[in-house]
């Protein structure tokens, strides 16, 4: 996230709604100012998951669809021509509203980089929402699910090649939450960005 005085608010960083985020200062400790990704990048160490969230400016909530063009212009300028940046990273950009209060329908794009992983130049058709996001994450490293609306969200795995390299993917048999179950997991980092950026690396 991007931290610019009142540009930034609460609702930016979701991550703190959660109790088990909120009261352990080891999770805590992974909510970092946005300047963080950049060290990272430069460090080779990006984290497996990063939601990215730009202020109000950059995020189009206080200004107009112009400057945050030009901003995230400027962002995948900078990230989609860095090979250590989209090495093995899924990157999905997306908005969390449309302009539109009267229509509960809230229809929004999202967009995917990864050019490992993903069918090339694909639409995909059908309704998806917020909530086939975590399922994705969900879905793709074998986690259980929270329970909530993610259970019944359209699933958005079908992005996948068919195929997947060996060197890129790994059997993982001791999910967390999933008893005796084999699982072909992509170790993607991801990251979102709320205008939406989420990144996903995979190591």
């Amino acid at each position: 996230m991007e931290l610019s005085n009142s540009l930034y608010v609460r609702r930016h960083n979701p991550f703190m709604f959660s109790t088990t985020v909120r009261n352990n200062i080891t999770e805590c400790e992974k909510i970092v100012n946005a300047a963080q990704l950049e060290i990272d990048l430069a460090n080779k160490k990006l984290p497996q998951f990063s939601f990215y969230t730009p202020n109000n400016k950059n995020n189009a909530h206080d200004t107009d669809l112009n400057y945050a063009g030009n901003y995230l212009q400027n962002w995948l300028n900078i990230h989609l021509n860095n090979p250590a940046f989209m090495n093995g990273t899924l990157l999905i950009v997306t908005f969390d509203e449309d302009n539109n209060n009267a229509d509960r329908t809230n229809h929004i794009p999202a967009f995917m980089w990864g050019t490992d992983y993903l069918h090339s130049g694909v639409n995909i058709s059908g309704t998806f929402n917020h909530y086939s996001l975590p399922k994705l994450l969900e879905e793709n490293w074998g986690l259980g699910s929270l329970g909530r609306n993610d259970v019944t969200a359209p699933s958005l795995m079908d992005i996948w090649r068919p195929t997947v390299n060996s060197n890129n993917a790994s059997i993982d048999t001791t999910v967390t939450g999933k008893a005796s179950r084999n699982a072909i997991i992509r170790k993607l980092p991801v990251v979102i960005c709320y205008l939406l950026i989420v990144i996903s690396m995979i190591y």
